[in-house]
């Protein structure tokens, strides 16, 4: 009899935690400000405001959760000011791909979640410089490969739940693209794209955020994301960036 309950016990686990899947598509807004020092533009920092959207898709259990994201922008960039886009002398077009798979190493009846995994993601900013003539496209492009570590914890504020999450991705390798020399392009054709990792080069990433969840399984997160990259082979960049996003999750 007892080996029946335990079957019937794990049975109805097993459905449980089957039944608990959630597709999502994402929508979103972001705003950045980014703080940038690139030696193709000179050794005068720059800063500057992006604004833009972000779209994915987003599958949820309580074993594992992988997903994409695309997201893009565009701002402008200043010397020592505060961001403005009247006396800006760059405009900045910001691009990035992304996809992660992560599976659960905490037990699935634990409020405290914990997800390790990978992520891959291809990033890439330009800068139009508007009074420099030797280097106004100015770019960093990176295909970044690396370890991703995720949690999340719900608690109530009244009678809605919420959970805090937060995420940590680093870059271990990946496949650069800077101009070369101080011209963004020779003879018509990209030349600078080599493969790179630490010592010369590195992405770090972190997320902190607040996600409650709707009851039509619709949801919404606040976040803040802070990112740095650097590369230091040729025309040495250092580019970090703070961000906050509105996401919107719409269940499938």
């Amino acid at each position: 009899m007892r080996k029946i309950h335990l079957l019937l016990l794990l049975m109805v686990a097993s459905v449980s935690v089957s039944a608990q899947k959630n597709n999502y598509i994402h929508f979103g807004v972001c705003m950045d400000y980014t703080l940038l020092n690139d030696k193709t533009i000179g050794d005068i920092p720059l800063n500057g405001m992006v604004f833009g959207l972000a779209l994915g898709f987003d599958h949820a259990s309580l074993r594992h959760v992988w997903g994409v994201d695309i997201r893009g922008g565009y701002g402008f960039m200043n010397t020592y000011n505060f961001p403005d886009a009247v006396g800006r002398i760059a405009d900045n077009y910001y691009g990035s791909l992304g996809g992660y798979y992560m599976h659960s190493v905490t037990p699935v009846y634990k409020k405290f979640r914990l997800f390790l995994g990978g992520d891959m993601n291809f990033q890439m900013y330009a800068n139009q410089m508007l009074s420099f003539s030797n280097s106004e496209a100015n770019y960093f492009a990176h295909l970044g490969i690396g370890p991703k570590a995720q949690f999340s914890y719900p608690f109530k504020i009244g009678k809605k739940t919420w959970s805090i999450l937060g995420s940590l991705t680093v870059d271990v390798a990946a496949l650069v693209i800077r101009p070369g020399y101080s011209l963004p392009f020779e003879n018509d054709k990209i030349t600078n794209v080599r493969m790179a990792s630490f010592g010369s080069y590195g992405n770090f990433a972190t997320r902190i955020g607040f996600f409650h969840s709707t009851k039509k399984q619709n949801a919404m997160e606040i976040s803040y994301r802070w990112q740095y990259n650097y590369y230091t082979y040729e025309n040495a960049v250092r580019h970090s960036l703070h961000s906050l996003a509105y996401i919107l999750y719409f269940n499938l």
